[in-house]
């Protein structure tokens, strides 16, 4: 998920290893300017749930829904 600010934009992602066993949720934010990163933060181990619903409701209450085709939030129709 990506939120934009003042030319900078915050992506949140989650993520873990489908092919282990035992794997653990992973974690952060990148902040990137235009196409360079300029920090990559990363969530303390054992802290992440994978579970982006609060986040998905709060961009749907502004009005953005997800595309599938383009792989970004737009405005709803």
């Amino acid at each position: 998920m990506a939120f934009n600010n003042a030319g900078y934009t915050y992506e949140v992602w989650a993520s873990f290893d489908r092919l282990e066993e035992a794997a653990e949720w992973e974690g952060g934010i990148n902040v990137l300017k235009g196409a360079d990163r300029q920090a990559q933060i990363l969530c303390n181990k054992g802290s992440v749930t994978g579970d982006l619903s609060d986040l998905i409701d709060a961009k749907a209450s502004v009005g953005q829904c997800w595309s599938t085709d383009s792989f970004d939030w737009q405005a709803c129709p």
